[in-house]
């Protein structure tokens, strides 16, 4: 086991971000160090641990279990010393922080290009790397730090994270102008009478103590509802994008459930046509989620104020102002 009187923290700067690039190569590039400097470390920091750490692949350096349980602490650990002998401000004219975000590319489309705008209009140097929301494991990523915030649905989370509601997302109907029953009332008959396109905006990854919306239908609320009708939800296809939506549902029989905003843009590009649930359904609230260690980083901080502050004009129905977590 390694002693904490000998233990050199250059050796958690390079294990980090061994971490992150899976690659000495890279780590090297992003510590100003070169590749033999990296594997020297990469050599004492398994003399001292008593295991490989990383196994060499094909295409990149794989953590070890033991390297993986070791990730969340010393990243945490070397985030704190960063905080406290670095500035103790952000300043987005000077910094080259690249934010990374997992999204869907409804939110990716309606809300970053106006940060993207904000960005460029302030002389920033900062960027942003939008993921989408479907393919990250949000715990592991938000505990290396590799994720900074991510905007979904999140019913429940683990005690390391933060849920900072954005926007209440009121849903609707959709269906092309000319659907047979595009002028009749909404009725639960037609919603099973009728095929359903469901949106998959997230995969159920091993993602400890974290609940996340997976099909935005919500159709285990809604199959109960059918079912003390004696009806059933038929579904005709699945796709992971919103906008998948406007050609499919422009193009078929199908109906499909999402944010009201998205259902007036597409009235006007694909003519379709909304309406309301004829049942009730609590709004959904979409939420930033980050780290509650890493997340109070001021440069978070910062990227947190901004979506808060352009969700109020950008796209969304209903902006939540606060209060919100520090």
């Amino acid at each position: 086991m390694a002693a904490i009187d000998r233990l050199d923290l250059n050796l958690i700067r390079v294990f980090v971000a061994l971490m992150e690039t899976r690659s000495t190569t890279r780590a090297g590039e992003k510590l100003g160090l070169t590749q033999s400097a990296i594997s020297h470390a990469l050599a004492k920091l398994r003399r001292e641990t008593g295991d490989v750490l990383f196994v060499r692949a094909p295409n990149e350096m794989h953590p070890t279990p033991r390297a993986e349980e070791m990730a969340p602490s010393l990243r945490t650990a070397l985030h704190h010393v960063e905080a406290a002998f670095g500035p103790p401000d952000f300043d987005p004219a000077k910094s080259t922080m690249r934010f990374s975000v997992a999204v869907t590319d409804y939110v990716s489309a309606s809300l970053f290009p106006a940060l993207a705008e904000r960005i460029r209009d302030h002389g920033s140097a900062v960027g942003l790397d939008l993921r989408s929301l479907n393919e990250v494991n949000l715990t592991r990523e938000l505990d290396l730090g590799t994720l900074h915030v991510a905007i979904g649905v999140f019913p429940r989370v683990p005690p390391r994270f933060v849920v900072d509601p954005l926007v209440r997302l009121d849903n609707v109907w959709v269906m092309r102008g000319d659907h047979p029953v595009a002028d009749e009332p909404p009725s639960l008959e037609i919603l099973a009478r009728w095929p359903h396109l469901d949106v998959r905006v997230a995969e159920r990854p091993d993602e400890e103590d974290l609940e996340r919306n997976v099909v935005t239908s919500d159709p285990s609320r809604l199959d109960a509802l059918l079912a003390e009708r004696g009806l059933t939800r038929r579904v005709g296809a699945v796709v992971g994008h919103f906008s998948a939506v406007g050609p499919f549902v422009a193009r078929s029989d199908m109906l499909a459930w999402i944010p009201i905003g998205m259902a007036r843009q597409l009235g006007a590009s694909h003519g379709l046509k909304f309406f309301r649930p004829p049942y009730e359904t609590p709004a959904m609230l979409l939420s930033l989620l980050f780290h509650r260690t890493l997340g109070s980083h001021p440069a978070i901080v910062w990227l947190r104020d901004q979506l808060h502050d352009l969700a109020a004009v950008e796209g969304f129905e209903t902006p939540l102002a606060a209060p919100r977590p520090s």
